[in-house]
């Protein structure tokens, strides 16, 4: 059921404080303390009323709290009755009453004793359900059985030809009675130390040897039932509440998920909070990633995200967000996630939900089952369009590196009215250009503002980005270290006017940038492999290179039909569509190696091509051989990519650069001269290893990114930061406001001057409609790198590139 009202978070904090394992143990042991027969505890009786007078008002509290939602039983009211009467015996009261009444008092302090029966009845009914199960009564009473017939029969024997034994240790032999032979047969049974010391009575050592004997036995099998009832209470336990409230839970976590782990837990020390995540997964522990020292205190339960007790269980009704990951690329895994939406709204229809989507024609129905406050989030498509800007844009990767990490700076939105801003209003004023709100941000709290926000709501409403005048908005976005920083800087930019310029500033010259935008542009693309992401792919490179030509290697036959609907090809080109479907249909054709039927030209938009070829491109011959118009050479890059489901999909990956590197370095005519080479893989901990191989020892060097890597880095940005996916979805697309590397006109040393990153965002956002983002700077071995809003002093004479966003079209 939906629940009718929100919980009220403070309520269900205090509840769950009472409810932890922690706090039990601590009440207990100060419980066990206060009844002690010791002079000290006596005097410290004022210190024990003010413990448990604190701990009775909140407990109160608390249980008024509940009183909304179900009746007091009359065992709670005579157990809060005792309570108060206990606590109120820690009081120096002995003057008032008699002798008699004053130990009466004292008398009702051990009634306490009984709330540790309360504290840990819970846990008392868990072990005797899981004692009570069927097989292990019977374990217990055959253990039970045995001990009772062997004690008797042992006591039998003994008791009429045990004549030399002295079984009640009196030092008499004929005082014995058949209860004391049971008796000593027994301890025989439990206790090896009490076996009989003097190796000559026969009749005694045998007995006593043979019954401790069985009772070694016994207590080994005692002891792996008491293993296998600890280890069911400890899976027990890990079905009961984690007990949090205004937490985040991760559903669906994998095996690659500790990028998204590590980067939620970093934003929110950033914003000064400890980290409240809970994690729910398939596995019955919890990842190795999740070992390590910053992710140790991270819970993690298992379960499924379309089960509401297992939802439950990670407190998913009491959460702030629940984020849903997707499992892989499958035409199943849209609908899995749908139905995991279901199943959350069913508990908790107030929290936000974000949902990792595979394709975009699913978003409308996961917004349809979550209803507000629902985000999906097409990481996939982001991560294809960050390849095509990496392909076409050289050095880019460093750049969007330090945009998707918590380290530096990184994008964040603030919008008035909403969360941290609901007391402040947006600013009235907006005749001032976007270019001076730029300059005053970055010279008063070195934030550089990237756009404004429309509309009031976390996951609704309109950005633009890059924008020339102010006109009403509700909130903003930029680049700050943290979000703390674009908030002071969203108040002052409402509650403060704008400071005139200083002169400096406004004489302040900088040069005009140079007419080439520093993009690529291809002809001739090879890309391998097969994934859904390669249609968003194919589509952004057609955007930045219109009219080039993509060749595109699949594994296996059935895969050119399922890539080519992805494209999306021209109306008009409906014979390359049924040439597939013949292919597929007839016998002989699917029967046939991919590498002896001929490419599959599909037209695509602005005059550019897709040929479609099947064929394992890891081979060497396949990958040189001549096919139509494919040719090894005249390829300008070449991309490989990871093939679903491959049983280990970046191997296929690996194999292909290698050679692709024995051709360039055999026979360097074979291959393009200014090829550049670029693997996508899906294990982090591979693409490391790659990277070190490839970059250092081929020739051309090969980039590899792990795809997802990028995919939970995206993901965790778009968590915490509202709307900022779709402001990704433009910066990273061909079209509208995209990245431009650029570079300043040359000047000479005399010309040379020192500008902050403000004055020259403000100079190229008014006068060239480019917002830079960060600047290629010589560091102290004059090797370039690229600084993401840096906060130092610039000479124009050392910067290099410019990394800006500007409209696509001017």
């Amino acid at each position: 059921m939906s629940q009718s009202t929100p919980p009220n978070p403070r309520y269900e904090a205090l509840r769950d404080a009472f409810a932890s394992d922690l706090t039990k143990l601590g009440l207990s042991t100060l419980i066990i303390v206060s009844v002690l027969p010791f002079a000290w505890v006596e005097s410290a009786s004022l210190l024990f009323f003010g413990a448990f007078a604190l701990e009775l008002v909140l407990r109160v509290v608390v249980l008024r709290y509940e009183l909304h939602t179900r009746a007091l039983s009359k065992t709670e009211l005579v157990m809060l009755a005792l309570d108060v009467l206990a606590t109120l015996s820690f009081l120096p009261l002995g003057g008032l009453f008699s002798s008699q009444g004053a130990r009466f008092l004292r008398l009702i302090r051990l009634s306490r004793m009984l709330m540790l029966l309360s504290y840990w009845s819970p846990i008392g009914k868990e072990i005797w359900v899981i004692i009570s199960k069927r097989e292990r009564r019977y374990q217990l009473l055959f253990v039970a059985s045995m001990v009772v017939i062997l004690t008797f029969a042992a006591a039998l024997l003994l008791y009429h030809f045990g004549n030399t034994i002295d079984f009640n240790e009196d030092n008499k032999l004929n005082d014995r009675s058949f209860w004391s032979v049971v008796w000593w047969s027994f301890r025989q049974i439990q206790d090896p130390g009490n076996m009989v010391k003097d190796a000559s009575a026969t009749l005694a050592f045998a007995f006593s040897l043979v019954l401790t004997t069985f009772g070694i036995f016994l207590i080994a099998f005692l002891i792996g039932i008491g293993t296998s009832v600890v280890s069911e209470l400890v899976d027990v336990g890990r079905e009961r509440r984690i007990g949090m409230g205004e937490h985040s839970v991760i559903a669906n976590l994998g095996l690659h998920s500790r990028v998204l782990v590590e980067e939620l837990v970093r934003y929110y020390r950033k914003s000064l909070r400890s980290p409240k995540l809970v994690t729910l997964g398939s596995g019955s522990a919890r990842p190795d990633y999740m070992l390590d020292e910053e992710l140790r205190r991270v819970r993690y339960r298992q379960g499924s995200a379309t089960v509401l007790h297992d939802l439950i269980k990670v407190d998913s009704d009491r959460a702030r967000r629940v984020i849903l990951l997707g499992e892989g690329e499958e035409a199943l895994a849209d609908s899995q996630v749908i139905s995991q939406i279901l199943s959350v709204r069913e508990i908790n229809d107030t929290c936000q939900i974000f949902a990792e989507l595979v394709t975009r024609d699913n978003v409308d129905a996961a917004r349809l089952a979550g209803g507000r406050h629902t985000v999906p989030i097409l990481t996939h498509e982001l991560v294809s369009k960050l390849l095509a800007d990496i392909l076409t844009f050289p050095g880019v990767e460093t750049l969007y590196d330090q945009l998707l990490s918590s380290r530096g700076s990184e994008v964040y939105t603030c919008i008035y009215g909403m969360g941290a801003m609901e007391k402040h209003a947006a600013p009235t004023a907006t005749s001032q250009r976007f270019s001076e709100l730029v300059a005053r941000a970055h010279r008063e709290h070195g934030v550089l503002l990237m756009g404004t926000l429309t509309g009031k709501d976390d996951d609704e409403g309109t950005y633009a980005l890059n924008p020339q005048s102010t006109a009403e908005f509700d909130g903003l976005f930029g680049l700050a270290n943290n979000f703390q920083k674009l908030r002071t800087c969203a108040i002052g930019l409402a509650e403060k006017a704008p400071k005139r310029a200083s002169t400096r500033q406004q004489k302040v010259i900088i040069p005009c940038i140079e007419a080439s935008s520093g993009r690529e542009t291809f002809s001739k693309v090879l890309l391998c492999g097969y994934h859904q992401g390669l249609g968003d792919l194919c589509r952004e490179l057609v955007g930045f290179s219109p009219g080039v030509e993509i060749f595109l290697f699949v594994p296996r036959i059935e895969h050119l039909y399922q890539l080519a609907r992805n494209l999306g090809p021209s109306e008009g080109d409906q014979h390359a569509m049924a040439e597939l479907e013949a292919r597929l249909a007839s016998p002989m054709l699917a029967a046939l190696p991919g590498e002896t039927l001929p490419p599959v030209r599909i037209v695509l938009e602005g005059g550019s091509a897709a040929h479609l070829m099947a064929g394992d491109w890891s081979e060497e011959a396949t990958l040189t051989k001549n096919r139509g118009d494919y040719r090894l050479k005249e390829m300008e890059a070449v991309f490989f990519s990871y093939t679903m489901p491959d049983a280990d999909p970046d191997a296929r990956t690996a194999l292909a650069s290698l050679k692709l590197h024995h051709v360039a370095r055999s026979t360097p005519e074979r291959v393009h001269p200014r090829l550049r080479t670029l693997c996508e893989v899906l294990d982090n901990d591979k693409a490391a290893l790659f990277s070190s191989h490839f970059t250092q020892k081929q020739k051309p060097p090969a980039l590899v990114v792990c795809t997802e890597h990028l995919r939970h880095a995206f993901m965790a940005q778009a968590v915490f930061v509202p709307r900022v996916a779709a402001i990704y979805h433009e910066l990273l697309s061909h079209c509208g406001q995209s990245l431009r590397r650029v570079r300043l006109q040359a000047i000479s040393e005399e010309e040379a001057r020192e500008v902050t990153f403000g004055e020259l965002a403000e100079t190229l956002q008014s006068r060239d409609g480019l917002l830079p983002l960060a600047v290629e700077l010589p560091d102290d071995k004059g090797e370039m790198q690229i600084i993401v809003n840096p906060t130092q002093k610039l000479r124009l004479a050392d910067i290099g590139l410019i990394y800006a966003v500007g409209d696509h079209g001017r």
